[in-house]
């Protein structure tokens, strides 16, 4: 009976507990909804700054530039990450946010480089 009762409330807790950590990830991202990529490169152009962002997936994963930059921005440790970003999408609205940060990256990582 034991087991029973244990395995009942792990059914029943686990998706409060992925509903929870996939809200802490989809508030993450919430702020790629309303940005402008290449204003925000620009913006970061003039202060100085001129780093890649990245985003998260298997592995670190820069849209919009070539070999040779990633390679670069990893050696360096010269990138932003966007936090929150993913391969293991936990709902349809991470999955969505998820999308629009790695659009935005790649505008944000052209315009950086020069490519648009």
């Amino acid at each position: 009976m034991k087991y029973l009762t244990f395995a009942v409330l792990l059914v029943f807790q686990t998706p409060f507990v992925l509903a929870q950590t996939c809200q802490d990830e989809v508030q993450m991202l919430k702020w790629v909804e309303n940005a402008d990529p290449a204003k925000d490169a620009e913006k970061a152009i003039k202060s100085g700054n001129t780093k890649l962002i990245a985003v998260y997936g298997f592995a670190l994963y820069f849209p919009g530039v070539d070999e040779n930059q990633v390679t670069k921005a990893y050696e360096t440790g010269d990138y932003i990450l966007i936090e929150g970003t993913g391969d293991d999408l936990c709902s349809e609205e991470h999955a969505r946010l998820n999308n629009i940060a790695n659009e935005y990256a790649e505008t944000y990582n052209k315009t950086i480089s020069g490519k648009q």
